[in-house]
């Protein structure tokens, strides 16, 4: 959240968080970031990820 997605939105990148906590409360050991930084993309693992990038570019 404040190393990635926060300068990212202050630059205007896109990016994409892959959220491996998806099924817990909370941020674990990574400090409340508050204000959540918006995101393009959000995927559970990189497995996800890696099967939404191979469906785009095969049109499967």
């Amino acid at each position: 959240m404040f190393h990635d997605h926060g300068p990212a939105n202050k630059y205007g990148l896109y990016n994409c968080w892959i959220y491996r906590g998806h099924e817990k409360e909370g941020f674990g050991a990574t400090m409340n970031p508050g204000e959540m930084p918006s995101y393009d993309f959000c995927f559970n693992s990189m497995a996800e990820l890696a099967a939404a990038h191979k469906a785009e570019i095969t049109g499967a």
